[in-house]
C-alpha cells in the first residue's frame, strides 16, 4: 500500500481503468478515488471499455467516465483498481504507453501481479476497502462525493453484507461511509429496486431455464441470444436480475453456473460456489480468474461444447473438495 501511496503522491495526472462489463466494485472504487485526487488539485480521468450499466448512473462521476476514444495519455500513472488481469480493460494500446506507471490495486486472488506497482489484498471484501485505506493515507478527509460510491462498491462485491468475505472491518467502515452522510436506503432503492420490465422478463426466462444437473451437485442457467432479443434486454445489465444467485441457492446445490454467449462463437460463464469448491480454480483453467466462492470466464465454443467441458472440470475441482454428495431424492 505505501508503494501505491507514493505514487498517487508523487504524480498528478491519472487515469484509473475499470474493467470491461463494469461491476459496483470497480467502479465505486475508481470513482471515489477519483475524487479523493481531484481534492488535491490532481488531473484525473476514468476509462472503461464499455458503457457504465443503468443501475451505477446515480453515482456522481459516472456520467464523466470516458471511452477509450477519449483517451489522451500519457499519464504519471494508470491506476488498475478491481482489474484481475491487465487485459481486463480492453486497452487498444499496450498500458505501458499510456502511463509512466501501472499500478494495480485489487483483491482477486487470481491476480497475476502484473504492473509497475501492485497492491493485491485478497482478504479485502471490496477493493471500495483497500480505497478507502489510501485515501487516509494521502491525508484527504472523506467527503459525500467519495463514500456514496465506495459504500456502493462494498455493498455490492458482498452482495448486500451477505458473502463471506464480510468482515467486522467491512461493517465498521461502512459504518464510517453512512456517518459521512451515505443514505442506505437510498443506495439499495438504486441498486436493487430500480429493475425494468426487460430484466424482470429475462429473468422469468433464466428461472424457467434454471436446471439441476443430473449427477452432480451443480445448478446451470444457460441463456441464449434469443432471450435477450426476445426480452429486449442489454446483456450488460445482466447482473442486475441476481439470477446466478437463484442458481447456487438451491439446497441440493453446491455450484452455480450461468452461461450467456459474448460475441460469435463464445460464451461468457459465472460461477458461484456455497465454499465446498473453488470456483476460481475453475475459471482460471479457462483464462479466468476471481474469487473462491465467485469466479468467471470466456469459453469460445458452442453452449454444449462448453458446457461439457464446464461440467469435467466442476466434477474434478469437486472430487478435490470432497464436496460430491448424492442428490437429494
Amino acid at each position: 500500500m505505501r508503494a501505491v501511496v507514493q505514487a498517487l503522491q508523487q504524480g498528478q495526472r491519472f487515469l484509473l481503468g475499470l474493467h470491461a462489463s463494469p461491476d459496483g466494485d470497480t467502479l465505486g472504487a475508481s470513482l471515489g478515488l477519483a475524487a479523493a485526487l481531484r481534492s488535491q488539485g490532481k488531473t484525473v480521468d476514468v476509462v472503461c471499455p464499455d458503457p457504465i450499466p443503468v443501475t451505477y448512473r446515480f453515482l456522481p462521476g459516472a456520467d464523466e467516465v470516458l471511452g477509450w476514444e477519449g483517451v489522451a495519455g500519457p499519464y504519471d500513472a494508470l491506476v488498475m483498481l478491481d482489474c484481475g488481469g491487465e487485459d481486463r480493460v480492453h486497452a487498444p494500446v499496450s498500458l505501458a504507453s499510456l502511463a509512466r506507471l501501472v499500478v494495480n490495486v485489487d483483491h482477486h486472488a487470481t491476480n497475476p501481479g502484473y504492473g509497475d506497482v501492485v497492491w493485491v489484498e485478497p482478504e479485502a471484501a471490496a477493493v471500495g476497502e483497500m480505497v478507502v485505506e489510501l485515501i487516509d493515507a494521502l491525508g484527504v478527509k472523506l467527503t459525500p462525493a467519495m463514500a456514496l460510491p465506495i459504500y456502493t462498491a462494498i455493498v455490492t462485491d458482498t452482495g448486500g453484507f451477505r458473502h463471506a468475505t464480510t468482515r467486522p472491518r467491512t461493517h465498521r467502515l461502512a459504518a464510517r461511509l453512512l456517518e459521512v452522510g451515505v443514505d442506505p436506503g437510498a443506495v439499495s432503492e438504486a441498486l436493487f429496486e430500480q429493475l425494468t420490465l426487460p430484466i424482470l422478463k429475462l429473468l422469468a426466462r433464466g428461472l424457467q431455464a434454471l436446471a439441476v444437473d443430473p449427477d452432480l451437485p451443480v445448478a446451470w442457467i444457460v441463456l441464449t441470444e434469443d432471450d435477450f432479443a426476445q426480452t429486449g434486454t442489454d446483456p450488460s445489465l445482466l447482473d442486475a436480475t441476481g439470477l446466478i444467485g437463484f442458481a447456487r441457492s438451491l439446497a441440493e446445490v453446491e455450484v452455480g453456473v450461468m452461461m450467456r454467449p459474448s460475441g460469435p462463437g463464445a460464451m461468457r460463464v459465472g460461477l458461484r460456489s456455497k465454499g465446498g469448491v473453488d470456483v476460481s480454480e475453475v475459471a482460471r483453467g479457462f483464462g479466468g480468474g476471481g474469487h473462491e466462492r465467485a469466479a468467471g470466464c470466456t469459453v469460445e465454443g458452442d453452449p454444449a461444447w462448453v458446457q461439457a467441458r464446464l461440467r469435467t472440470a466442476l466434477a474434478a475441482a469437486l472430487a478435490r473438495g470432497g464436496s460430491i454428495r448424492a442428490k437429494t431424492p
